[in-house]
């Protein structure tokens, strides 16, 4: 007779918050098309810290302010005016918050920061800055709306085999909601540990919560060794033990890959 597991490892947890308060949030991997009139906007902060510069938010006036050694820039929500070093300057569109995430010009990027900015329709945003280059997705504004509308939706569908008929359910999550976050979480925040599946979604406060890895549940030992790779924010938590094992990752831009074995999870993990 099969024993019953109800002890955790570890586990993949898909966090969704949906608090639309007036703060500012790490800004999604991403720049906006806006379709009705063809412009396009990066985040503000994904787009200075990649240069180099901090980024602050005053909550009260609505306004950002990028600095680095040299140079400080404040811009206001729905203003089409900036301070660049103490001096005013017009912008060809107006910086907006999105669900937390402020979004400004590309052109005035490129000129207030002092890289070169291009986009092709159907092309990545690229950024570059002497010999670094960063391209970031573009996403028409529907698109992204249309994920802050429905971050997550469950449904159920049938599939048939040879021999039956299996009923499914289904969770999908939009990545493309500014504040939808991907985590790894493990039972007790320490490898090794064993907790409940319950009580690591209530811990987390997860939305959406996928059991992680296998691990050695049934060990004498107080210690429960997981079997395979633990990764978090691109750092490895648990290495697998000898063999070869293939791991399911998300990227920083929210890819969903299968890595086949150690030397391609480097590999990954140094880009």
């Amino acid at each position: 007779m099969l024993k019953k597991i109800i002890l955790v490892c570890a586990a993949l947890m898909l966090l969704v918050q949906l608090n639309l308060d007036n703060s500012v949030s790490a800004a999604k991997k991403y720049g906006i098309v806006q379709e009705s009139t063809g412009r396009s906007f990066v985040p503000v902060r994904y787009a200075s810290e990649t240069l180099g510069f901090k980024v602050n938010w005053d909550s009260v006036n609505n306004k950002v302010r990028i600095s680095n050694q040299t140079d400080t820039v404040e811009l206001i929500v729905g203003k089409e005016t900036a301070i660049v070093n103490g001096k005013t300057k017009t912008l060809d569109a107006a910086p907006f918050n999105l669900s937390g995430t402020v979004y400004v010009p590309l052109r005035f990027v490129g000129e207030v920061l002092g890289v070169k900015v291009s986009y092709l329709r159907g092309e990545p945003i690229v950024i570059r800055n002497g010999t670094v280059t960063t391209e970031i997705e573009a996403v028409p504004l529907s698109r992204v709306e249309q994920a802050i509308n429905q971050p997550v939706r469950t449904g159920s569908s049938k599939i048939a085999t040879s021999t039956k008929t299996i009923s499914i359910n289904t969770v999908h999550i939009d990545l493309y909601h500014p504040k939808v976050r991907l985590d790894a979480v493990y039972a007790n925040n320490k490898i090794g540990s064993t907790e409940t599946f319950k009580k690591m979604v209530e811990r987390s406060k997860a939305m959406v919560a996928v059991n992680g890895t296998f691990f050695n549940a049934y060990s004498e030992t107080s210690t429960k060794i997981p079997y395979g790779y633990i990764i978090k924010d691109g750092k490895v938590i648990n290495k697998a033990s000898g063999d070869q094992r293939s791991v399911f990752v998300y990227t920083k831009s929210g890819e969903a890959l299968v890595v086949d074995g150690e030397s391609e999870l480097k590999k990954l993990l140094d880009d």
